[in-house]
């Protein structure tokens, strides 16, 4: 009853609530997560339902966190989460990319991993091991930029409609960063004609 009322209205509460709660009880995190995000995207964001909806989504993102990994001291960890108002809905298997590269100077990442948007919210470690280059690391730069990205085409080139959230800079071996997606790669800028003479 509850997959019948969302093939019919996919963004009714109540059975979005339900769905959210019977995922929980058969096991399936992420399915319960993403129903749950659903929800709260649809509710005015200063209501006590969206609070409320929200704080469960903290407690099952908690208790679904991976146990942590070794890393080296380098190592930059945290978390990516989608925004509560995005400029469009990701589809479950868009790829997420989610990168650092240095402050200034060359946009090559120092640092690259990849995910699925079904899989949000989605913790993170990024160090040497990930490197694209062995020339071009994590441990040999000032401070960084981390970012994360979903793309619609699943192309590591940024594209326009592609759903974005940066950090501000940091240091190598920062932990616990939050990155929130909460915007979109607009167009690229047209080259300007040439003056007539």
């Amino acid at each position: 009853q509850i997959q019948r009322a969302l093939s019919l209205d996919p963004d009714h509460p109540k059975a979005l609530a339900l769905s959210a709660s019977a995922a929980m009880e058969r096991g399936d995190t992420q399915e319960a997560l993403r129903q749950w995000q659903h929800l709260h995207r649809l509710l005015p964001p200063e209501s006590q339902t969206a609070a409320r909806v929200a704080s469960t989504i903290a407690q099952i993102s908690a208790a679904a966190a991976p146990a942590p990994q070794q890393v080296g001291p380098e190592a930059i960890t945290g978390r990516v989460t989608l925004a509560g108002k995005l400029p469009r809905t990701p589809a479950a298997n868009e790829t997420v990319f989610i990168y650092a590269r240095a402050a200034e100077g060359p946009r090559i990442p120092l640092a690259v991993m990849k995910g699925r948007a079904g899989d949000l919210p989605l913790g993170f470690a990024l160090d040497d091991s990930l490197a694209m280059r062995p020339d071009h690391r994590l441990s040999g730069a000032g401070q960084v930029i981390v970012e994360a990205r979903i793309s619609q085409s699943g192309r590591a080139q940024p594209m326009e409609g592609d759903l974005i959230g940066t950090s501000a800079p940091v240091k190598p071996g920062a932990r616990d960063l939050a990155i929130v997606i909460d915007g979109a790669v607009g167009p690229r800028p047209t080259q300007p004609a040439s003056a007539s003479r």
